[in-house]
């Protein structure tokens, strides 16, 4: 894998006298040549066609990713799909990072920005499909060529084989000739079973300028004149600066003080500087009435009540849970309860921004370019043609870079001092104006029969939904939902548990704090309240945990082999950490099924887990060693999260500030993680978030297993 190129470079049919093949797609999502003239400007944004790859005549492959990197490999997952029906060698593949719109597309996706584990799952057959029709018209000119039957031919890294006498031909030969084919009615894609890229682990594409830190991050970018900016932000959601005309920054050596959407900020020549100052003025702000109330102790207590049935809705049901629960032997009920959360990205919030009269460019790490391009228009007053949005990499996102505040701000100040601004967010800002993962509580009760069947389950939730904030005020929110039953679009489903009678009711109680999309979203904290009762009633039924899952998923094959296969690679009863105990935990989420067992001991008040094994089937894999690696990230973030933070809102002032007292995990925290992949050549899943919901629950399994206590709040606290 090679470097990363600009779009006028992976545009340009010509440059140095090079001649190439370009591929993208029509608005139907259906392969087409492209021809772009020579020109450095791009198709039309929003009509297409869209532009994927480019095979150069120096025999060099181009291939555009649409989709935010921050860490989870998805430029080299994507490139991996084209290359593999392409044939290319994948050391002549370069990437170009694109917004997910505009030219670079796949509107059969139904589904734009970077999040819920969507990049891989949603393009796998297009991707492929673009990448095979490449393919196929460099065969055709081969053929041509050579006046041979096309079928005949075939393609081993980067070149076409099987010609007259073992003649080959490298594809740069060809482009010019297959530019001029009629593309094919329809490609024939590749038996999985044929694979010789995809489920290998070749080198992740630019890991060298990680390892040598010359990656460039959003935090990173440079643009001549640029200046910078830092934000202060009004304690309480919703207020205003109130004193503006009365601050001076003069004597302070800074450039500009500039109210901004939701505070005020200060330019000057370092964010050093620039922040030193926003920070030391004797700013007032107004605080609304509605969020100047609001407590994180009055709304747990708002929660408590809802989950007792006040101001429910209906969301799924099945069966006859009234009847089922007056036939039972054995009823348990437990109610559990999760905070707000931060997301505290490596790399806070921060975006560049050059803002002129008729135009503005902005360089960012989002995870949504094109809802970042469409509110700099809309605050800007511009129209969104002439709104550019330069995607970097980004150092982490788990959610919250599908905002768009810091890049409109950074636009607004841009404007305001007619330069070039980097605006970056202290991490006192950042934790404190988070869009945060909403605190919800959960009652469940499950009703189990003489032969140890659990056979009615109801569930009452409540918590803020995160689509209000977005314009979408349904009365049930299925992103809340999701992991406490299933999502199938926005239909429900019940979960693969086999419990014949169900009812899942739901309260969605607003709150004044901006709430948004936190890593697995409603699985974060649904998959807590799930596989903690779960394994409540295996012991009421008094039957192991793991055996209770197996005969719950009678009828879901994939997911029950998944858990069978943990009882072995975990030792299941067995833990090899001496004075341990094990505990599991079960998520179906993103068309992927994983199931995780820690071994955790506890002393002097103190979890600690020692060891975590997950088994997960997520179809095709694609990268091996990149979906181990996000499964181990994300069974350490889960824990992380759940062992260790919460935000608390006085006042309508969140507490929290920084690491001190919403503190990470440390690599001392980590514990020795194995990862088992089921092969399958179903089409691919998700993963990305897929390791976050198991652990709270399988760690807090473990500690009941250990002391005899039942941890069903988060983050998780022992009794002393």
């Amino acid at each position: 894998m090679k470097h990363f190129i600009s779009r006028r470079q992976f545009l340009r049919t010509t440059s140095i006298g090079v001649s190439a093949l370009l591929i993208g797609c029509d608005p139907g999502g259906t392969p087409e040549i492209l021809d772009v003239g020579g020109s450095d400007v791009p198709p039309p944004a929003d009509e297409g066609p869209w532009a994927w790859v480019r095979v150069s005549e120096d025999n060099n492959v181009f291939i555009a990713i649409n989709k935010a990197e921050m860490g989870q490999g998805v430029s080299t997952g994507l490139a991996m799909i084209v290359a593999e029906e392409l044939g290319v060698a994948w050391s002549k593949v370069s990437i170009v990072l694109e917004p997910e719109r505009g030219v670079f597309h796949i509107p059969t996706t139904g589904r734009a920005g970077t999040a819920e584990s969507t990049s891989v799952r949603n393009q796998y057959t297009e991707l492929r499909t673009i990448g095979a029709t490449a393919r196929e018209l460099l065969i055709s000119a081969a053929a041509n060529r050579w006046d041979v039957d096309p079928a005949s031919l075939y393609v081993e890294q980067g070149q076409v084989m099987g010609g007259p006498d073992g003649a080959v031909l490298d594809f740069g030969e060809l482009v010019n000739e297959a530019k001029s084919i009629p593309l094919p009615d329809e490609v024939i894609l590749k038996d999985p079973s044929n694979f010789e890229l995809i489920g290998t682990s070749p080198p992740p594409q630019g890991l060298e300028s990680v390892v040598d830190g010359t990656r460039v991050f959003g935090i990173d970018a440079e643009v001549e004149g640029m200046v910078y900016a830092a934000i202060r932000h009004a304690p309480v959601r919703g207020g205003q600066i109130t004193n503006l005309d009365a601050l001076s920054i003069d004597g302070t050596g800074a450039d500009a003080l500039i109210e901004v959407p939701g505070g005020i900020a200060v330019v000057a020549t370092s964010y050093w500087k620039a922040n030193q100052v926003v920070q030391s003025l004797d700013a007032v702000f107004s605080a609304p009435e509605e969020g100047a109330a609001f407590n994180t102790e009055d709304y747990r207590a708002a929660l408590a009540e809802a989950i007792e049935g006040t101001g429910v809705l209906e969301a799924y049901s099945e069966g006859d849970l009234e009847e089922a629960l007056l036939n039972v032997e054995t009823t348990v009920e437990a109610s559990y309860e999760v905070p707000f959360l931060a997301h505290a990205c490596m790399e806070p919030m921060t975006a560049t921004a050059h803002a002129q009269e008729d135009s503005c460019e902005v360089w960012a790490p989002t995870q949504g370019a094109s809802q970042l391009a469409k509110a700099v228009a809309v605050t800007l007053g511009l129209d969104l043609e002439n709104v550019v949005v330069n995607r970097t990499f980004l150092g982490t996102g788990f959610g919250r870079k599908v905002e768009t505040d810091y890049g409109v701000q950074a636009a607004v100040i841009s404007k305001a001092v007619g330069k070039p601004v980097k605006l970056i967010w202290s991490r006192e800002e950042d934790i404190k104006n988070d869009f945060y993962r909403p605190g919800f509580m959960c009652r469940l009760t499950g009703g189990v029969n003489s032969d140890g069947q659990l056979t009615a389950w109801h569930a009452v939730s409540a918590g803020e939904s995160i689509l209000n904030d977005r314009g979408i005020p349904l009365p049930l929110d299925p992103v809340s939902l999701d992991g406490l039953i299933k999502l199938d679009g926005f239909a429900f489903e019940s979960l693969p548990y086999r419990i014949p009678n169900q009812l899942v009711a739901h309260a969605q109680i607003p709150s004044p704090l901006h709430c948004g999309f936190w890593r697995s979203v409603g699985n974060s904290q649904n998959a807590f309240f799930v596989e903690s009762f779960i394994d409540e009633v295996a012991l009421a039924a008094d039957i192991d945990p793991l055996e209770f899952r197996l005969g719950l998923l009678s009828e879901a094959p994939r997911a029950k082999a998944v858990v069978e296969r943990l009882k072995t690679e975990a030792d299941w009863g067995n833990p090899v950490t001496p004075g341990s105990s094990q505990g599991m935990a079960f998520s179906n989420a993103y068309d992927s099924y994983f199931a995780l067992a820690v071994e955790v001991t506890v002393e002097e008040g103190k979890i600690r887990v020692h060891r975590a094994t997950g088994v997960v089937d997520c179809g095709q894999t694609i990268h091996p060693d990149l979906v181990r690696g996000q499964l181990e990230g994300g069974i350490i973030f889960g824990m992380g999260a759940g062992m260790l933070n919460a935000i608390t809102v006085k006042d309508g002032v969140v507490e929290q500030s920084n690491f001190h007292n919403f503190p990470m995990p440390l690599m001392a925290d980590a514990p020795d993680i194995a990862i088992t992949h089921i092969v399958s050549e179903e089409d691919p899943g998700g993963v990305g978030e897929l390791g976050v919901g198991p652990a709270a629950p399988a760690v807090a399994n473990a500690v009941f297993v250990a002391t005899g206590q039942r941890l069903r709040s988060l983050p998780l606290t022992l009794e002393t």
